[in-house]
């Protein structure tokens, strides 16, 4: 089971970093450990003020990254 959805999980990631493209698709590297955080909270374990800053951080990275992406383009400055 676990070799049949790992293998699964790698071509359905490739399939959605050619849909989303491969700059944006990197990007959603970074929720694994928020993800993580909150599967953990979840399950009990208690969290700490770190991990809630390393989440905020994270967050508000991955929104200030996409802002500017749609401020770059809708002024031109990707090449197609």
């Amino acid at each position: 089971m676990i070799l049949i959805t790992g293998v699964l999980a790698v071509f359905t990631w490739n399939i959605g970093n050619k849909i989303m493209k491969p700059e944006n698709g990197m990007l959603f590297m970074n929720i694994v450990p928020v993800t993580t955080l909150t599967i953990s909270a979840l399950q009990g374990v208690e969290v700490g003020r770190l991990q809630l800053a390393g989440t905020l951080i994270v967050i508000i990275a991955l929104v200030m990254n996409n802002l500017i992406q749609r401020q770059r383009k809708e002024a031109g400055e990707y090449a197609k």
